[in-house]
């Protein structure tokens, strides 16, 4: 007759459990707030039904069930949480590795801003009309050279040429004609990370066609290859051996920061060859993203 009264006991607590969902609702997800929902009210009914049915243990089939809610219910959680993690790992690394893109690029910048100034120093007092050119360019290089370092992802390559051009018109007002330059393009519709040609030219010019009283010729050239792109910069200069030990003056330190940015930013890769007395060829490889049938 009294059998209510165990059954009462656990319908309170029942019930208590539920006005603490309820207070902590925002606490939780939906998802979460509907299998706590479950686990609460379910063996609360059982226990109801348990009172007038006694052949047939309500309160474990109720048990049971909300058992198996609150596990798929754990489960998803727990895949929600790894998604979340890798999600997040993936996230840091993305970020880790612009860090170090922008490091390489602030590392390659100095070397380039110093000595064109100085050059626009000298023509102030050589030629003060070709110094005001010179400020025009340098102007525009530096604007789109700001641009380009703003881009995370990779950019037109049209875009990294014109910061070769205008490169190239502040070396040769203090080059004395020395450099000879010319373009072979016959692909241009792929993208590839700032600043990671002109860092070539650079090389080409500085250590390699101006190390020869004479001066060189530098040509860059680009291909459109059936799984990817390539960009030639190739020169006549003094060269370098390839087996001696890399120093700092030297154009390893460039080249290398280059590498990197172009593996970083779209799984491309750089090559270099070199012969004391013939010359340098850098030639960079930019994949494609979807490969022809």
């Amino acid at each position: 007759d009294f059998y209510w009264i165990a059954i009462a006991m656990g319908v309170f607590i029942e019930v208590g459990n539920l006005v603490v969902l309820l207070v902590y609702r925002n606490r939780v997800g939906w998802s979460t707030f509907f299998a706590m929902t479950m686990c609460t009210l379910l063996p609360v009914v059982a226990l109801i039904l348990q009172i007038y049915v006694y052949g047939l243990n309500v309160t474990l089939m109720a048990n049971t069930v909300s058992s198996m809610i609150m596990f798929i219910d754990l489960q998803a959680f727990l895949a929600q949480s790894m998604f979340d993690q890798q999600e997040n790992l993936a996230r840091r690394e993305r970020e880790l590795s612009d860090s170090r893109i922008q490091i390489m690029v602030s590392q390659i910048q100095p070397h380039f801003l110093y000595n064109t100034l100085d050059a626009i120093y000298y023509l102030c007092g050589k030629d003060p009309k070709q110094a005001r050119s010179a400020i025009s360019k340098f102007s525009d290089y530096l604007r789109m050279n700001l641009q380009s370092l703003r881009a995370k992802a990779p950019i037109p390559f049209n875009t990294e040429l014109e910061h070769v051009k205008n490169y190239l018109d502040l070396e040769r007002m203090s080059s004395d004609d020395t450099i000879d330059f010319d373009l072979d393009i016959q692909a241009s519709d792929f993208m590839l990370p700032a600043l990671s040609i002109q860092p070539l030219v650079e090389n080409s010019i500085k250590h390699g066609v101006t190390k020869r009283p004479e001066g060189g010729h530098i040509r860059l050239s680009t291909r459109e290859l059936a799984d990817c792109y390539i960009v030639i910069v190739e020169d006549d200069g003094v060269g370098f051996d390839m087996n001696a030990e890399p120093d700092q003056s030297r154009p390893h330190v460039g080249m290398q920061n280059v590498r990197q940015r172009v593996e970083s930013m779209c799984g491309g890769t750089l090559e270099v060859t070199s012969e004391p007395g013939v010359g340098t060829t850098a030639i960079v490889r930019i994949p494609k993203k979807e490969l022809p049938a």
